[in-house]
């Protein structure tokens, strides 16, 4: 099960981003850290592996963090760690993983 997330960076900066995830063994995400330039726009791809069974009510616990702050020219992903997250000046956001079930999947 995959999943697109587009990121837009709507600023003059360039920003630096981190994906974290609840449960890390379960999900595999590409592009999981980068810098997005002043006006740009990149896509994370989020892979779930396969479920053997739908849990109950198809109820989901997951969650992913999205962490962004701004950053100077010249940053790179290489330079991206915890310690530029400082909570002062970083935005977050949290998005809960919701299953669907592969028939409502299809009239979505």
């Amino acid at each position: 099960m995959s999943c697109s997330v587009k990121l837009t960076n709507n600023t003059d900066s360039y920003v630096a981003y981190c994906w974290k995830v609840s449960n890390p063994k379960d999900y595999c995400v590409k592009q999981n850290k980068g810098i997005l330039l002043p006006r740009s726009i990149c896509t994370t791809v989020i892979t779930k592996q396969a479920l053997l069974e739908a849990p109950p009510d198809l109820a989901c616990k997951d969650k992913f963090l999205l962490r962004s702050t701004r950053v100077i020219e010249g940053f790179t992903t290489n330079d991206i760690s915890d310690e530029i997250f400082r909570k002062e000046i970083m935005d977050e956001v949290k998005l809960n993983v919701v299953l669907v079930a592969a028939a409502e999947k299809e009239k979505v």
